[in-house]
């Protein structure tokens, strides 16, 4: 056995083949097998995803649902992140025949030889990382696999079967902006911020320990879904005025679940909006505001008293109803001017102040992350 296929005898690879085909066809009689590898493809997905063979000769799809969406059966053996995947077959020589089918359904084995569905998809969502021209069009594994991970269930054909596990994306900080509408350098900024600012919260805790870390490839930083998922909240509270340290702590709150207050930025306008900056300060520093307004507002979510402000939800509806009272107050009569902002503090009592999570203290490295359902409405995806 061990010389079968050794020299000469390399044609026994053949007729071994050969043979299998044989029995293959006689268990799938409506597949011809020409192409080992598609064939097999085809097979596996339509028996396990219930779909339907489509008439012998169309070209741009393979299978039919029973709904009758369109589907293009592809199956990748030889792994490699940046080969293209071409999408109307090597033959082809139609303009945009893979535009024929609705839905791409690719298996295949990663780059551990574990057999996976590298995409289970609509086809319009790969459109912007098609390359190659419209008679071989082409995306690269890496975008295909990363796009998959992106879709929601919803948007998936259901097998009715056992299905192999989705392939698993490798994503690096570029790919924050290029698929999740994180902010040019943002990535670089947060990172010099952790670094050169002190973490008031928790003096030991640095901005890797809210990650999952993977280890580096070729040099490069490589990201986990719970990386991504984190950095793409952390950047949402950005955006809204949260600093940095906080919209961290916030992003780790929601990832594991834990409650976390709407918070709105303390700044002048706010301010004067509802009382004078000299009136702030004073119920901010007062003791016995301080069973009424959050630690946010109060500053106490830090041991620091040089920190940012931010109201809570609850606070914000104290000093709108303070704003009401306090057209009954005459200028500079200060007892009045308390027993109104008292008032208005009993008529809404806090729920119970927030502490910031120490990462160390929590065991989240085997939370799983939907990153689909996490970013999907606010991806470029959403639009198509």
């Amino acid at each position: 056995m061990k010389d079968r296929y050794k020299n000469e005898n390399i044609f026994n690879y053949l007729l071994d083949v050969e043979k299998l085909r044989d029995k293959l066809k006689k268990q799938n009689p409506k597949f011809k097998f020409s192409s080992d590898k598609g064939d097999v493809g085809e097979t596996y997905v339509k028996s396990v995803f219930g779909l339907i063979q489509a008439p012998y000769g169309e070209e741009g799809y393979d299978l039919i649902s029973k709904k009758g969406i369109k589907v293009s059966v592809k199956n990748v053996w030889e792994y490699n992140t940046h080969r293209g995947l071409h999408l109307s077959g090597g033959s082809n020589t139609k303009p945009d025949a893979y535009k024929k089918a609705d839905h791409l359904i690719c298996v295949g084995r990663d780059e551990n030889n574990t057999l996976r569905i590298m995409a289970n998809i609509p086809i319009k969502y790969i459109e912007k990382y098609i390359q190659g021209g419209n008679v071989h069009p082409r995306v690269t594994m890496r975008h295909l696999i990363k796009v998959n991970s992106l879709i929601p269930d919803r948007l998936k054909l259901k097998p009715i079967k056992k299905v192999f596990p989705d392939a698993i994306p490798e994503y690096y900080p570029k790919d924050l902006g290029e698929f999740f509408k994180v902010p040019k350098n943002f990535w670089t900024n947060c990172n010099m911020t952790w670094r050169n600012v002190k973490n008031k919260v928790h003096s030991n805790i640095k901005l890797n320990d809210f990650r999952i870390s993977k280890n580096k490839q070729n040099r490069k930083m490589l990201l986990t879904e719970w990386d991504v998922a984190l950095f793409y909240l952390l950047s949402k509270n950005v955006s809204k005025g949260i600093d940095y340290k906080v919209a961290t702590y916030m992003a780790f709150h929601k990832l594991i679940n834990k409650d976390f207050p709407n918070l709105i930025p303390v700044n002048k306008d706010i301010i004067i909006s509802y009382m004078s900056g000299t009136g702030y300060s004073t119920v901010k520093r007062s003791s016995k505001y301080n069973k009424y307004l959050s630690n946010f507002m109060t500053g106490r979510y830090i041991k620091d008293k040089k920190t940012y402000s931010y109201l809570t939800d609850n606070d914000l509806k104290i000093l709108k109803y303070f704003k009401k009272l306090k057209k009954e107050v005459k200028r500079g009569d200060q007892t009045t001017w308390h027993k109104a902002f008292l008032k208005a503090c009993k008529k809404y009592p806090k729920t119970k102040d927030i502490e910031l999570i120490n990462p160390k203290k929590i065991k989240f490295h085997k939370i799983k992350i939907n990153l689909a359902n996490l970013i999907f409405k606010d991806s470029f995806m959403s639009n198509i």
